[in-house]
């Protein structure tokens, strides 16, 4: 008997993934400034050479870092930015925050 052809009594067949990938969706890489080139490039050969399609997600954690992060996501078709303030810099905020978050998501 083959392992996942037959059902037993009531229960359904399952055949084990065989891949799992595990992704990291709260990372701040962009504001490792000193390593990014590395970064970037270490991760795109290992993008391209496992033939896989992961994304990464690039977490800004206050509005003075959107531009960094908005930089740092076009530098790879593999990682988005996600824009946003961390609870922590709240008091950061300038009065036309709203506003600078519209503009740069157009």
């Amino acid at each position: 008997q083959e392992e996942g052809t037959e059902k037993n009594k009531g229960e359904e067949a399952t055949t084990p993934p065989t891949r799992v990938l595990l992704i990291d969706t709260h990372g701040h890489p962009h504001l490792n400034r000193e390593r990014q080139a590395e970064y970037i490039s270490s991760s795109e050969k290992k993008v391209n050479n496992n033939n896989n399609n992961l994304i990464a997600l690039s977490c800004a954690v206050s509005q003075s870092d959107w531009i960094t992060t908005l930089n740092y996501a076009s530098t790879s078709k593999h990682i988005l930015p996600g824009l946003g303030v961390h609870p922590w810099y709240l008091d950061s905020l300038s009065p036309n925050y709203l506003q600078d978050l519209e503009m740069l998501l157009k």
